[in-house]
């Protein structure tokens, strides 16, 4: 808002300079008549430039939605951090060693499970809770904050690979060749699929807002619509990227891992 503020205010500065030079252009020679009648129509062009890009936007309403996390965040916080001083020449403190407090088994099995439950991928979603596919059963299964499955939704063929894509929306890589795209809301609903190579295959990652899918011999990068972007299976030199299979994918910064 003060941007286009100053904006605006910056615009009606110039096309006031611009209405006292008019005034008096009938004083100046030719030449700069000629000149100043040229800075005066860039002005106005400019002036109307913004006027119109104001007006195509019409009035616009600011909403502020509140983090619903950060007050239960900020009141169990014991401090904002700390202040630590040290010569200039000691050495920098090892980073923390992180260690396991603690792990438990969960069970995920429903009762219209026809196979033993494999658990071939799992995600994390916006909200912290865990979804997973269930290889043999061809499920997508949904844990709430207990790790109880809460929902689940069928899958025509075996899934491989999970991965959020939205905050409320999972792709799941398959064994017929297809990535499922599906809705999670409060349920969990199929949306649309896209067709790949290399179903059969472990590895997908969404990376900036593309699918990056391993084929056992490389990677094939799709857009949403199901496009293929790229393959990446050799380097400049034409030699094999890859000793083996790529199985998992992840991002970090601007490599992939």
């Amino acid at each position: 808002m003060e941007s286009e503020i100053n904006l605006t205010a910056n615009t009606i500065t110039a096309v006031d300079k611009s209405t006292s030079i008019l005034q008096s252009v009938s004083n100046m020679d030719a030449r700069q008549q000629f000149v100043q009648m040229k800075l005066i129509q860039r002005t106005v062009k400019d002036a109307k430039k913004v006027f119109d890009e104001s007006e195509s936007q019409g009035t616009r309403v600011a909403r502020f939605i509140e983090n619903a996390d950060l007050k239960t965040v900020i009141m169990t916080a014991t401090d904002l951090g700390r202040l630590e001083t040290m010569n200039k020449h000691q050495k920098l403190p090892t980073p923390k060693r992180y260690t396991l407090k603690s792990k438990k088994e969960i069970h995920v099995r429903m009762q219209n499970d026809v196979e033993r439950c494999y658990i071939s991928d799992t995600c994390q979603l916006h909200d912290g809770t865990i979804i997973l596919t269930d290889h043999y059963n061809k499920k997508v299964k949904w844990l709430d904050v207990n790790y109880k499955v809460q929902c689940h939704c069928d899958l025509n063929s075996n899934p491989r690979d999970i991965c959020c894509t939205t905050e409320n929306e999972v792709a799941v890589k398959m064994n017929n060749n297809k990535v499922q795209f599906i809705s999670v809301d409060s349920s969990l609903a199929i949306l649309r699929d896209i067709s790949i190579e290399g179903g059969g295959y472990w590895g997908m990652a969404y990376i900036a807002g593309d699918l990056w899918v391993s084929t056992g011999s490389g990677i094939n990068v799709y857009n949403r619509s199901g496009t293929l972007l790229k393959s990446i299976s050799n380097n400049v030199n034409g030699q094999r990227i890859f000793k083996s299979s790529p199985q998992h994918i992840a991002a970090s910064g601007e490599n992939v891992i």
